[in-house]
């Protein structure tokens, strides 16, 4: 027996003897999986809790969600096997997250892994220090085009 497509198969035998009788076995069910399960990550960025909210949509179409991993930088923070596939990253009062490497990894029942790693973009968000050079840099900008509009206003040379 050769079965190619993923999903559940029915198999039930049966044999003849010498005497031409039949017997049929039992029903087995069988279920076939090849395909690897579909993941996708997703990030909530909670700056005034200190924690970013990693949360991986699993599923399967042929067999169960076993467990989905996440990974940081190469080492794996959580194994999550039942419910929301969720994980917390915190920091620390007074630090800024750096760049971190966050992955999920799903393996379904088959026992086949699939990764995402769309959340491998740097966790590097404008920090409070970096935020505080954008606004300084915007209102150095708006005091000069204020500056140079002034500037023009009163040094327009009158006609008489």
């Amino acid at each position: 027996f050769y079965f190619e497509q993923d999903g559940k198969w029915i198999f039930q035998y049966k044999w003849v003897d010498f005497n031409g009788t039949e017997t049929i076995g039992e029903t087995i069910p069988l279920f076939l999986d090849k395909s690897p399960p579909d993941i996708t990550i997703n990030k909530k960025i909670q700056n005034l809790r200190r924690r970013i909210v990693f949360t991986a949509n699993a599923n399967d179409d042929h067999s169960e969600i076993e467990r989905v991993e996440f990974w940081v930088d190469g080492k794996q923070e959580a194994n999550i096997t039942s419910g929301d596939y969720e994980y917390i990253f915190t920091w620390e009062k007074g630090e800024d997250p750096e760049i971190y490497d966050v992955k999920a990894i799903a393996y379904n029942k088959a026992g086949l892994p699939n990764e995402d790693n769309s959340s491998t973009t740097p966790l590097s968000y404008p920090n409070t220090h970096t935020l505080l050079n954008i606004i300084l840099q915007k209102i150095q900008t708006i005091n000069l085009f204020l500056f140079q509009l002034l500037e023009s206003i009163i040094f327009v040379p009158f006609s008489k």
